[in-house]
C-alpha cells in the first residue's frame, strides 16, 4: 500500500518530469463548455432512466465543470490548486459519470458510446499511467456509487444485460490506450531528450568563447587609458550576464531551477531593459513608453529582461519589414493584476499563425524560430504569469504579459 501510494504522488505531482501534456487554461476553459454540454445532453436522451441520484451526480458535475470554467477568476491562492482540481474533476466527470451512467441506464446503447468516448477523450488528455490510474478508480468509483445508491449486489450486476458488453469494450480500450499513448510518450520523451541534449550542448559552446572574453576583458582592465574603463566595464557587465543566462538555461534543462524572483518595480524594468537594449538611434524614436511609475510585480530581473529584448527584437524586425511603425509600451491594472503591454504597427500575425507563435521552429521569419518567444513564455510561466498574443495582419501586433498585482499579495 505504501508503495501504491508512493507512486500515486509520483505520478500525480505537479512537477512530474514525465508529464507531456500541458494544459492550459484555455484546455480547462473548452473541457468544461464539452462536459456542460455533454451532461445536459446525456440527460435529455437518457431522462427515462433518471432517479435523484442520477440527477444529484448529473448536477455535481455540471457544478465542476462551471467552477472550471470560471478558472480566470480564481485567486492567486486556490491557483496553486489547479492540478488536484483538474484530476479530481477528469475522474469525476469522466469514468466515474459515464460508468454509473452506463449502470443507471441498463447498459443503454447510448450511454454504452458516451463511456466510449469519455475513455477516448481522456486518453487525449493524460498520459498512460495517468489513464489507467484515472479509468481504474473512476469505474470502481462508479460501479460502487450504482450498488450502494439501487441496492444491488454483484450477482445481480453481472447478470445486467449489456454489461460484459461494457467490460469488453473497456479491454479493447485500456489496451489500445496501453499500445498507442505509450509509444508517443516514449517518442516525446525521446523528442524532449534530444532537444535537451542539443540545448545543453549549444550553451556549453557558448559559455567557452565567453570565459575567453572575460580573461581578455580582465587583462585589459589593466589599461588605465582614458576612457576606457567605462567601455571595458560595459562588456564585462554584459559577459557576466550572458553566464547567468547560459547558467540558468542549463539548470531549467535539468528541471532544477525556479526563477529568482523579487519586487520590481514595473516602469524601472521596461526603461532598464530599452536603455540596455543595443537600439540604434532611428530605433529609439519608434519607442513610446507610458507606464505607471508605482506599479510593482514579483519577477526575475535578468529573466524579465530578456523577455523585453525578445519582444522589442520582434517588433522592431517587422517594422523594418513593413518600413513604417511605432512601439506602444503601456501598462493595464486593477488591484489583482498587472498587464504590460507591447504593442507594435508593423506587420502583423497572419490569423493562422497566432496559434503556433509560441511553438518553437514554428517561425516563418528570417530571425529565428520562435525560440524567442517560446522562451518568453517558458520563463514568465516559471515567474507565476502568462502572456498572451492578439494581432490583426497588416495592422498591429499585440502582447500581453499578465502578472498578479504585488499589493494582492501584501493583503494577503
Amino acid at each position: 500500500m505504501i508503495r501504491l501510494k508512493t507512486r500515486l504522488i509520483k505520478t500525480f505531482s505537479y512537477k512530474n518530469k514525465n508529464s507531456l501534456f500541458n494544459i492550459q487554461s484555455k484546455d480547462y476553459f473548452l473541457y468544461a463548455i464539452y462536459c456542460i454540454i455533454n451532461s445536459l445532453g446525456s440527460n435529455f436522451v437518457t431522462n427515462a432512466y433518471h432517479n435523484n441520484v442520477s440527477i444529484v451526480i448529473s448536477y455535481i458535475s455540471g457544478a465542476m465543470c462551471v467552477f472550471l470554467l470560471l478558472y480566470e477568476t480564481w485567486t492567486h491562492n486556490i491557483k496553486k490548486y489547479i492540478v488536484i482540481y483538474w484530476y479530481i474533476t477528469l475522474l469525476y466527470t469522466l469514468p466515474l459519470y459515464s460508468m454509473f451512467m452506463v449502470l443507471n441506464t441498463s447498459c443503454s446503447r447510448f450511454s454504452i458510446i458516451n463511456f466510449g468516448l469519455s475513455a477516448l477523450i481522456l486518453m487525449t488528455l493524460v498520459d498512460w499511467i495517468k489513464f489507467f490510474y484515472l479509468m481504474l478508480i473512476g469505474i470502481s468509483l462508479g460501479i460502487g456509487l450504482y450498488i450502494i445508491s439501487n441496492g444491488v449486489n454483484i450477482k445481480s450486476l453481472l447478470l445486467m444485460n449489456g454489461f460484459f458488453e461494457v467490460i469488453y469494450m473497456l479491454i479493447m480500450i485500456m489496451s489500445v490506450a496501453h499500445v498507442f499513448l505509450k509509444k508517443q510518450q516514449q517518442f516525446c520523451i525521446k523528442t524532449l531528450s534530444n532537444m535537451r541534449l542539443l540545448a545543453a550542448g549549444i550553451a556549453h559552446e557558448i559559455r567557452t568563447p565567453l570565459a575567453s572574453l572575460m580573461c581578455n576583458i580582465n587583462l585589459l582592465k589593466k589599461d588605465k587609458r582614458q576612457g576606457s574603463s567605462e567601455i571595458i566595464n560595459e562588456i564585462s557587465f554584459n559577459i557576466t550576464q550572458c553566464h547567468h543566462i547560459m547558467n540558468s538555461m542549463l539548470l531549467n534543462l535539468k528541471n532544477k531551477v525556479s526563477a529568482n524572483t523579487s519586487i520590481n518595480n514595473v516602469y524601472h524594468l521596461v526603461t532598464t531593459s530599452i536603455n540596455e537594449y543595443p537600439l540604434e538611434k532611428q530605433e529609439k524614436k519608434h519607442i513610446f513608453i507610458s507606464i505607471n511609475k508605482d506599479l510593482k510585480i514579483i519577477v526575475d530581473p535578468l529573466l524579465f529582461k530578456q523577455v523585453v529584448f525578445n519582444l522589442l527584437n520582434n517588433a522592431l524586425f517587422y517594422i523594418k519589414k513593413k518600413g513604417d511603425g511605432v512601439i506602444h509600451i503601456y501598462t493595464q491594472h486593477n488591484h489583482n493584476k498587472v498587464t504590460i503591454v507591447f504593442k507594435d504597427t508593423g506587420t502583423g500575425i497572419p490569423k493562422n499563425k497566432i496559434s503556433s507563435i509560441f511553438q518553437a521552429f514554428k517561425s516563418d521569419s528570417n530571425i529565428g524560430n520562435s525560440i524567442g518567444l517560446a522562451f518568453c513564455k517558458y520563463v514568465i510561466t516559471k515567474m507565476n504569469g502568462t502572456i498572451n498574443c492578439s494581432s490583426v495582419y497588416g495592422k498591429y501586433t499585440k502582447f500581453n504579459i499578465t502578472f498578479f498585482n504585488h499589493k494582492k499579495f501584501e493583503k494577503e
